[in-house]
Order: structure tokens, then sequence, then C-alpha cells
């Protein structure tokens, strides 16, 4: 038997719904895997998307480390990167044991503080120091740039389309464009996916507002974008980082539609 993550709501804290499953262990993970300790996060200023730092047990190699998940309703957990840890032995010359904890904070500069208690150069369940060595146990911290725990990234050209589940006024992005790399975003027809007229790439515009954020702007407003089909924003990027895209002012009548983006890829030559 091993530990899993589970959720349960109560109103009270003496009777709880029907426990469901938030996160155990897949086909990626070997058969001794635990998973617990899940350091539940809300996103920032963000109504529909949360984030877990749990902790996966290694029980044959007495090892823990911490990976992070994302869900847009609570229910429904994924792990990216293929299930790659963030903080581990390899990130921590060897320390076994792992935790993250709760909170963040924001250090002025654009960034997200998270903490994490870490030590023992021996194993998981070792007290000991290992040949000698201090344990080393203490708090630690990891440091993500706004919206930045995980992105698209394009080592040379790519290309990326999404659908918007609501109609917006303005649209920011997230990006680390890297030096002579370049990012460009068309608003397309939902299912040509052929850019409307104004809002092709050589329409975009991105003027920097920080260290992380563009606004976005194309020949006409988004206002003018049809109300009744809808569009998908079509993404070009050539050493790009893509961490986030923010709709502005987007309509409340709509809100309650808006679903994490449906992605569609797209050839060279569509490009």
């Amino acid at each position: 038997m091993r530990r899993t993550l589970i959720r349960a709501e109560s109103d009270d804290f003496k009777t709880f719904s029907e426990p469901t499953y938030v996160l155990h262990g897949s086909m990626n993970d070997a058969p001794d895997t635990d998973y617990y300790t899940p350091a539940y996060h809300c996103w920032k200023d963000a109504e529909n998307a949360h984030v877990l730092f749990p902790t996966r047990f290694h029980r044959t190699e007495d090892y823990t480390e911490i990976q992070v998940a994302f869900s847009r309703d609570l229910y429904n957990w994924s792990i990216p990167m293929n299930g790659d840890v963030i903080i581990g032995p390899k990130q921590t010359n060897g320390r076994k044991s792992h935790y993250a904890d709760l909170g963040m904070t924001e250090d002025g500069n654009g960034n997200w503080v998270h903490y994490f208690a870490s030590g023992r150069n021996g194993h998981h369940g070792h007290n000991a120091p290992l040949n000698g060595k201090s344990n080393e146990l203490g708090i630690y911290r990891f440091i993500y740039r706004e919206d930045g725990y995980t992105s698209l990234h394009a080592e040379s050209h790519g290309c990326i389309t999404t659908l918007p589940r609501v109609r917006a006024k303005g649209l920011k992005v997230n990006a680390d464009v890297q030096f002579y790399g370049s990012l460009k975003i068309a608003a397309t027809h939902p299912v040509t996916n052929q850019p409307y007229e104004g809002f092709d790439f050589d329409d975009c515009v991105l003027e920097k507002i920080d260290n992380n954020s563009y606004q976005v702007t194309w020949k006409k407003p988004m206002s003018e974008l049809p109300a009744d089909i809808g569009y998908r924003l079509k993404f070009l990027m050539y050493k790009v980082d893509l961490y986030s895209y923010t709709l502005d002012d987007y309509d409340e009548e709509t809100t309650d539609t808006f679903q994490v983006p449906y992605v569609v890829g797209c050839t060279k030559e569509e490009r």
C-alpha cells in the first residue's frame, strides 16, 4: 500500500464529502513511489488555477524529492515536464530529504519565491550524517519569475495555436525572448486558422511592460474581433520561452465557459 493524495470537502470539519484521488503513482513512477505533503497554493490573481508542490518518496532508495502539479478544478491534476523534479538530490548536492513549505512571497522584481525544507546528506530515514558530513538541515528557497513555473520553449522556430473561451479587450504575454529571438501573435479564424484582417503576425506589436510581460496590440483593437464565432491566438516563436498569456477586460458573461485552451499545432507551411 502506497501513500497517495486525496481530496475531501467539509464545512464544519466533522462531515466530509467522499474522498477522491488527487495524485498517486502512475505508469511513469516506480512501484515503490509514494506521494504526500501536497503543499497546495492558489495561483496568484487567478480564480481557476491551482498549484501543488507534492513530495515524491522513493522507498527503496530512501529519498524524497519535490515535483510541481497544476489544476483548473482541484480534481484533475497534471504533472508537466514528463515528471521531472524541481528539487531533489541532483539540485541540492546529494541531500536526500526535501519538503515544500506553504506560502509564497514576492521579491518586488517580478519573481515569486517559495521555500522548502531540505537536509540529510544521508538518506530520508537516516538521521545520522553520512561519512561525517553535516546534515545541513535548513530552510531554502526556489525562485520563479511571475507565472513562471513552466514554459513552452522554442529553441529554434515554433508555433502553437490556442482557443480562448472568453472575449477580451486586451492581451498580455509573459515571455522571455532571447537575443535575436522573436515573438509574433496573430488572431485567427477558429476553423480555418487564417488571420483576421488587421490581426496578422505583421500587424502585431509587443510593448514591454516590465521584466516579464509585454502588452500585445494589432492594427485593430480586439473589440473588433467577431463576437459570434470567436478567435484563436496563434503564437509564432523563435528562441522564446512562453510562460503565460492574460486576457484583459474580458466579458464577464463568458467567464463560466472559460476552459483550458484547446491546443492545435501547425506545420512549417502554415507558418
